[in-house]
């Protein structure tokens, strides 16, 4: 009996000792089940995050590449003036110095034009004293 008293202590003491291990297993599983869901939460908090500086991160880019798209086509249009520009101005260059080759030629012609007069005048004056002296004499 004694023996038996003994093994049922021992048995008692096991369950005992048993359930006092469930009862820990259970709440360290409790506790690990707590800890998941709050990396569980803060996973999804993060992702969220990495998301929107994701989705931020590509709209800079975006507007980076705009601004970059815009800045080649006011280059090119810069440049396209400055061609335009240039052209225009070798142009009038020709033009101003055609003008003034053709107001120096018109200045030569003009001079001697005038010089041309002068020795016609020169020449009808000395026919027309030439002819008033012939007069005299007759």
């Amino acid at each position: 009996r004694l023996l038996l008293d003994q093994e049922r202590e021992q048995g008692l003491l096991y369950v005992q000792e048993m359930d006092k291990m469930q009862r820990k297993y259970s709440d360290h599983v409790a506790e690990l089940q707590y800890l998941l869901q709050q990396n569980e939460g803060v996973r999804r908090d993060t992702e969220m995050h990495l998301m929107n500086e994701v989705r931020k991160g590509e709209e800079f880019g975006d507007m980076f590449r705009q601004g970059n798209e815009q800045t080649e086509a006011r280059e090119r249009y810069f440049s396209e003036m400055k061609t335009h520009y240039e052209h225009q101005l070798t142009e009038l260059s020709h033009k101003a110095q055609a003008e003034r080759d053709e107001r120096e030629k018109a200045e030569e012609t003009r001079e001697l034009a005038h010089q041309a007069l002068e020795k016609l005048t020169l020449e009808l004056d000395r026919i027309w004293t030439a002819e008033q002296t012939r007069r005299e004499m007759q």
